[in-house]
């Protein structure tokens, strides 16, 4: 229930990018002139891979027994939390730049 997360100072820090649909349109024009294979690749739970830097606690599912007043810390981000998909961002940056490649900032 990421939408009842109390503000916090990670918290507000939700900014993801998102790829402009004409940048992809001149990557894709660059490819098929030059003859380059391009791939595309989609990752399943993509948010429960990323660190979350800021401690976040939820109830346990209705379907799962626990002792009164006990909850659990997540380690890792879920769907529905407001900082996931920051979260996420950082982790493939991360990933991305560590096998060399750079940002092309124009």
């Amino acid at each position: 229930m990421g939408c009842q997360q109390e503000k916090g100072t990670d918290v507000e820090q939700t900014f993801a990018p998102v790829v402009k649909v004409v940048t992809i349109r001149l990557i894709m024009a660059l490819a098929f002139i030059m003859n380059i294979m391009i791939h595309q690749i989609d990752i399943s739970s993509a948010f429960c891979y990323a660190d979350i830097e800021e401690e976040v606690y939820m109830k346990p599912p209705s379907e799962i027994k626990v002792e009164e007043g006990w909850c659990f810390k997540l380690m890792k981000s879920l769907y529905g939390l407001r900082s996931s998909p920051r979260a996420w961002n950082k982790h493939i940056d991360k990933y991305i730049k560590s096998s060399n490649f750079k940002p092309c900032v124009l």
